[in-house]
């Protein structure tokens, strides 16, 4: 559900220099109440962040400046989840009532892209903004389709009796999705292909502006029961993390321990920064650096600053919010 466009300039919300390897975005963290879970699209350019939380439950998509301004309602059918702006930021891709919906960011020109008697989710747009990858079928049958923009041309990408989910759409054309805890790689007019392997579940891959690499979460297998007799070492929760690989698969390396588990990764616009969410109490979107180095920590909470969002959608409590996605170009 990650798109990166042929071409490409940093956004204004990201920093040039970064001296932490955990910053805000925009020195804006989201903190959240506890409600139904929910997905953001974060719109590099000008800061603007889409987002489904409560207000998705009364068919709305908010739209909030990173200033700290009050957000926007684009009313949406149903209960709209999954936004994910085009690659220019005109167009928004979201998923309501089992289909693929677009709009334009000021909410007119609502129009339904997909219709079938399963269930469609995880929308990603292609480089140019023509067409839309998405996961379809019901748990343990689904697989990757692609459809053009206005709703044309519906396509099977991937078929077997595995789950195929969680597109994310790369600048040269390449679909990287998961399939049963391994992700994948569909190139244009081939068949896929395995990157990472093994009892790890890897999960949410996101394409790096240039293509060349690949971020994702990764939850470690369960450590092994001692031996008998032996005494058992109190273990450490298994918590999903975050990794880098090469596109084309190889080079796997974690970027940070962190205390709590990660989900949903985005790259910034430039490439040096992930945006991810993380759980403890409540869910936020931090911003870390891409290599994960720790030069410039502030020794606070590991290295993590964190700013809360204030008068978020008019609630005295924020809307939770996940899922960050950015637009790369303006």
């Amino acid at each position: 559900m990650r798109v990166v466009p042929r071409s490409f300039r940093p956004a204004g919300v990201f920093p040039t220099a970064v001296r932490s390897p955990l910053l805000p975005l925009a020195a804006l963290v989201l903190t959240l109440g506890l409600a139904a879970p929910a997905g953001a699209a974060f719109r590099g350019t000008n800061g603007v962040i889409a987002y489904e939380g409560r207000a998705s439950a009364s068919g709305a998509i908010l739209l909030a400046p990173h200033a700290g301004r009050s957000a926007r309602r684009l009313a949406a059918p149903g209960k709209p989840a999954d936004p994910a702006f085009s690659p220019l930021g005109r167009r928004i891709a979201f998923g309501s009532r089992s289909e693929i919906w677009t709009m334009y960011e000021d909410g007119t020109s609502v129009r339904q892209v997909t219709v079938g008697p399963e269930p469609s989710r995880d929308p990603t747009w292609s480089p140019a903004a023509d067409a839309l990858a998405f996961a379809r079928g019901y748990k343990g049958d689904r697989d990757i389709y692609a459809v053009d923009a206005d709703g044309n041309r519906t396509r099977q990408l991937t078929t077997g009796s595995a789950d195929d989910e969680a597109p994310a759409w790369g600048p040269t054309g390449a679909i990287a999705f998961v399939r049963d805890g391994d992700i994948y790689l569909k190139p244009s007019g081939r068949r896929a292909r395995a990157l990472t392997g093994g009892v790890a579940d890897d999960r949410e891959p996101t394409w790096s502006p240039d293509g060349r690499q690949i971020a994702f979460t990764r939850l470690a297998p369960a450590a092994p029961k001692p031996r008998k007799g032996k005494q058992r070492r109190r273990s450490e929760p298994r918590l999903r993390e975050l990794w880098v690989m090469r596109a084309g698969g190889g080079r796997e390396r974690r970027l940070k321990k962190l205390p709590a588990g990660v989900s949903t990764p985005a790259w910034s616009p430039d490439g040096r920064s992930i945006a991810f969410t993380r759980r403890t109490d409540h869910a936020e979107i931090y911003v870390m650096r891409a290599d994960g180095n720790d030069r410039g920590n502030d020794k606070r909470e590991h290295g993590e600053r964190k700013h809360r969002r204030k008068n978020a959608a008019h609630h005295t409590s924020p809307p939770e919010a996940n899922d960050p996605r950015f637009n790369r170009s303006q």
